[in-house]
């Protein structure tokens, strides 16, 4: 069973955590109370001390008194003297203002001198014991305390002495010592307050320059600084802040780039889309130029030269056909399924759907291929794509009049296919990144998602991607992929 929250704690809860309470009201609160606190505790334990201090100086002093009045008493109360008995009490209480009464007893316990005017003895003044006895009386009347100390002169054979002794005066000392003490309390309060806001302010004032920092801040721009005044965490912290103020703005800048890329990648998805459609309604005039083609060619009053311009005809349209053919399976919706794949044929296609960018860049393909079908097992258009991109990479690092050459490398339980270029190269930190999302060293000619997509599409064919330099000059695509079953 949950307890159930004080309905004063709940309050207390609720202000302390949950009302705002700036740090300079926190701190001078908090001073507030621990001088409270401990000066409460040094004002009682001062009071306390002093009081004691005092009854118990005051107790040896009636020890003392009652004893020596006794031993001067004890002659004239045997000899019953009256006269000398009142005579020595008035003068013990001439000579010591702090004794307020004093009253002689005979054996009988008759009262046979004191130091009441006339013959009025207060009540609280009764017969003495037989033993020694020390009794704190409160007087209302006169709002004093009483002390009185009674002794027996032999064990009471010869009588009894009370004196009375004024505590009153120790209390007093003790309440004027607590009031200095709580005055000097209350006056610290004033500049302790004064010094704790002073110093509370080296606290507030950078907290608040951070927060208009923060407030000024505007992703993407450079961030504003506070002014620290002292080199402490809160200026580690405000260094901190900066850092991530800056990396937001760094963060801010590469996702508005990223954006523009996805929308270049979007856009380059409808072109593709577009020259599916192209390659489509190319087909239809294509096929009636090659039927016109045909019918030129069974007429027999065709001449020679004609003949060889109608099958440099038929020989373009078939090409064009090819070409069309092989962007409509480029571009068009794969399918996913895996089957069994040649790599030289997969190479080939690839080859031919860059072969219009290879021949304006004036760049040589060649490719060294075993002689035996280099089976795997994949999506077939997946591979195209994979190789397709990293041919459109080097033709893009070389620029003009270079070569390329894809060498496939046979091991015992894969095949290693090498796109060579000869082309700028790369640096350590391209290589980093070249498989990050996004990271293109093409500006706004590229989208940066080339061989991240490659990546991915050869890490679920459980092979491995690699982009090295090659000496000299260059880089090399590295794709490694396991062998699959040859039925």
């Amino acid at each position: 069973m949950i307890p159930v929250m004080h309905p004063f704690l709940q309050w207390f809860r609720k202000l302390l955590f949950h009302k705002y309470i700036s740090i300079r009201t926190k701190l001078l609160i908090s001073v507030f109370i621990v001088i409270g606190i401990f000066g409460a505790m040094a004002t009682w334990l001062s009071y306390y001390y002093i009081t004691e201090t005092a009854k118990s100086d005051l107790s040896r002093k009636a020890n003392f008194l009652t004893n020596l009045l006794g031993n001067q008493l004890t002659p004239q109360i045997l000899l019953n003297d009256i006269v000398s008995v009142n005579s020595i009490v008035s003068h013990f209480i001439s000579d010591a203002p702090e004794i307020l009464y004093i009253v002689v007893y005979d054996k009988n316990k008759n009262i046979i001198g004191h130091s009441f005017e006339g013959d009025s003895i207060p009540s609280f003044i009764t017969p003495p014991a037989v033993n020694d006895s020390v009794m704190l009386f409160l007087d209302k009347i006169h709002h004093i305390r009483i002390r009185q100390r009674t002794v027996s002169l032999s064990n009471g054979t010869i009588g009894f002495v009370k004196i009375g002794l004024d505590e009153t005066a120790a209390f007093h000392k003790g309440r004027k010592i607590a009031s200095i003490i709580a005055l000097f309390l209350v006056l610290l309060l004033i500049p302790a307050g004064i010094i704790t806001i002073s110093f509370s302010y080296l606290i507030t004032y950078p907290i608040h320059q951070i927060l208009t920092c923060l407030k000024m801040f505007m992703p993407g721009e450079s961030p504003p600084k506070a002014r620290i005044i002292f080199n402490d965490e809160i200026a580690l912290l405000s260094i901190s802040i900066q850092e991530m103020m800056q990396r937001v703005s760094t963060m801010t800048d590469e996702s508005k780039k990223n954006h523009l890329k996805l929308i270049e990648a979007e856009k380059h998805a409808s072109v593709g889309i577009l020259a599916s459609g192209i390659a489509h309604e190319i087909n239809n005039p294509i096929a009636g130029i090659e039927i016109c083609a045909y019918r030129l060619e069974r007429d027999s009053n065709l001449s020679a030269k004609n003949h060889e311009y109608v099958q440099l005809i038929l020989e373009a349209a078939r090409h064009i056909q090819s070409v069309v053919k092989n962007l409509l399976n480029y571009a068009r919706q794969p399918d996913l399924k895996e089957a069994s794949l040649d790599l030289r044929a997969t190479i080939s296609v690839a080859e031919k759907l860059v072969q219009y960018r290879l021949k304006k860049n004036g760049i040589a393909f060649e490719m060294i291929c075993p002689a035996f079908p280099c089976i795997i097992t994949g999506i077939k258009a997946q591979i195209i794509q994979v190789l397709v991109n990293g041919l459109l990479n080097a033709i893009d690092a070389i620029g003009k009049n270079g070569s390329i050459i894809v060498r496939m490398i046979e091991k015992q339980n894969s095949f290693v296919l090498r796109i060579e270029d000869t082309g700028k190269g790369i640096d350590d930190e391209v290589k980093r990144k070249a498989f990050d999302p996004f990271f293109t060293t093409k500006g706004t000619l590229g989208t940066g998602l080339g061989l991240y997509v490659s990546y991915n599409i050869i890490q679920s064919h459980n092979g491995r991607i690699d982009l090295n330099p090659l000496p000299g000059k260059g880089s090399c695509l590295e794709i490694t992929l396991p062998k699959g079953d040859h039925r």
